[in-house]
C-alpha cells in the first residue's frame, strides 16, 4: 500500500536536520513512527500536508506534499497514496471537501485522534481550539464533522473509541508504541541523593503537577533532588506548580526525536494526572518513555496506567499516601527499584512500534 499521513502537528520552534519543521509529540507518535514502521513492512509511506487534486473530475483524490514546500507544489512534488491518514486537521474545509467528493473518491479516508479535545480543561493551552466564537471555521466541532465523514477513526485509547463512537464515528483502537531502538536504558543505581523527575511541557497540562503538592513536599524533606525536562522559557515553572522550595534542575524542551535525551538525569519518574475525563482518555506513552529509559515510575491511576501496571510496567497510585509511599520506596530501596525496572524491561517489547505497525496495517487493509 501507499499510505500518506496528513498532519498539522508541526513544531513552531524546532526544525530537523534538513530544516523542515519538526513534528509535535502527537505527530511523531501517531504519524512519523507508524510511517517508518510500516515502511519496514514493505509499504510506501509519506508524512506531510494534504493537497486535494482534480476535485471536479471523476478522480478526485488527496496527495501528500512536503511540509518544507511553502508554495503550491508541482506534480512531481505530490505523492499519490491509497490511504490518507489525517491528523488534527480541524478546518471546516476538510469536511466540506469530503462531502463534495464523497461519491467519486476511491481512497480510504482515515482520521487519527489521540486526545479528547471535546473535554479539554480550561487550563490547557489547547483549550482555545474549542472556542467556536474565536475560531468559527477551525475548531473541535468542525473537526468532529470531518471525523464522522471518515471511513475509519483510529484512536489511541478505549476511552476515545467509546467517546467518539457515541458520535457515530467508526473507531478502531491502535495504542501508542515506542521506538525502542532510539532509547537507551540506563543501568546505574540511584546514588545517595536520587533524582525524582518529570518530562513534559507545562502549558499543555491540566492542573496535573498541582495534584502532587503534598507528596512532593514530603519527598522534599528527604535527600532526593528534583528535575524537570522540557522547561519552556517564559512559562510557569515546575517548582511553582508543585509548591517546592527546593531548587529544581531543568533542561529545555526539544524535539520528539531527541526527547529521550531529557530522561538521562532521572532516577525515578512521575506521571501526574489530574482526575478529569481529558486525562482518562490519555495514552500511557509517558510511562513507556520512562520504561524505555530504564526508569521506574509512578503514575496516577487511570484505565490506561492500570493496564500498563498490570502488564508489569510502572506503579500506580490512587491517593497522596500511595504516591509518597511508592516514591520513597523506589527512591531509597534498591531492591524495590531493581525489581520495578527489571519487570518493566521484561514486558516492554510488546509495546515497540514494530508491533503496533502490524495493527495499523490491519486497519488499513
Amino acid at each position: 500500500m501507499r499510505i500518506g499521513w496528513a498532519t498539522v502537528d508541526w513544531s513552531q520552534s524546532f526544525a530537523d536536520e534538513t530544516g523542515q519543521p519538526a513534528p509535535g509529540g502527537s505527530g511523531w507518535y501517531r504519524c512519523h513512527l507508524p510511517a517508518q514502521a510500516l515502511a519496514k513492512l514493505g509499504h510506501t509511506t509519506f508524512v506531510g500536508r494534504p493537497v486535494l487534486v482534480d476535485k471536479s473530475t471523476a478522480n478526485p483524490r488527496y496527495v501528500i506534499a512536503d511540509m518544507k514546500i511553502d508554495r503550491e507544489p508541482t506534480p512531481d512534488e505530490m505523492h499519490e497514496v491509497d490511504v490518507v491518514v489525517f491528523q488534527r486537521c480541524m478546518h471546516r474545509a476538510f469536511a466540506d471537501d469530503l462531502k463534495e467528493i464523497e461519491d467519486r473518491r476511491t481512497q480510504l479516508i482515515v482520521n487519527d485522534v489521540d486526545d479528547n479535545f471535546w473535554q479539554l480543561d480550561r487550563r490547557n493551552h489547547a483549550y482555545k481550539m474549542s472556542l467556536r466564537g474565536e475560531r468559527p471555521d477551525n475548531n473541535i466541532w468542525t473537526y468532529l464533522e470531518f471525523l464522522q465523514l471518515s471511513d475509519v477513526v483510529t484512536v489511541s485509547t478505549p476511552y476515545l473509541a467509546e467517546y467518539l463512537g457515541a458520535y457515530g464515528c467508526n473507531t478502531q483502537l491502535v495504542r501508542n508504541g515506542v521506538d525502542l531502538d532510539r532509547w537507551h536504558s540506563k543501568n546505574t543505581m540511584p546514588g545517595e541523593s536520587p533524582v525524582l523527575g518529570w518530562v513534559g511541557a507545562l502549558p499543555w497540562r491540566s492542573g496535573d503537577i498541582e495534584t502532587l503538592r503534598r507528596p512532593l513536599r514530603l519527598i522534599e524533606q528527604t535527600a532526593a533532588r528534583f528535575y524537570h525536562g522540557g522547561h519552556i522559557e517564559g512559562a510557569a515553572t515546575f517548582a511553582d506548580k508543585a509548591g517546592l522550595r527546593s531548587a529544581v534542575m531543568t533542561a529545555p524542551m526539544t524535539t520528539p526525536m531527541d526527547v529521550h535525551r531529557l530522561y538521562f538525569p532521572i532516577d525515578v519518574g512521575i506521571v501526574p494526572l489530574n482526575q478529569i475525563p481529558f486525562n482518562e482518555a490519555k495514552s500511557f506513552i509517558k510511562g513507556l518513555e520512562y520504561a524505555a529509559s530504564g526508569i521506574p515510575f509512578v503514575a496516577q491511576s487511570t484505565g490506561e496506567y492500570d493496564l500498563l501496571a498490570e502488564g508489569g510496567i510502572g506503579e500506580v497510585a490512587r491517593n497522596d499516601r500511595q504516591w509518597s509511599g511508592k516514591l520513597k520506596s523506589l527512591l531509597f530501596d534498591p531492591e524495590a527499584y531493581t525489581e520495578s525496572r527489571e519487570k518493566a524491561r521484561a514486558n516492554l517489547a510488546q509495546h515497540d512500534i514494530s508491533k503496533r505497525a502490524v495493527e495499523w496495517q490491519s486497519v488499513f487493509r
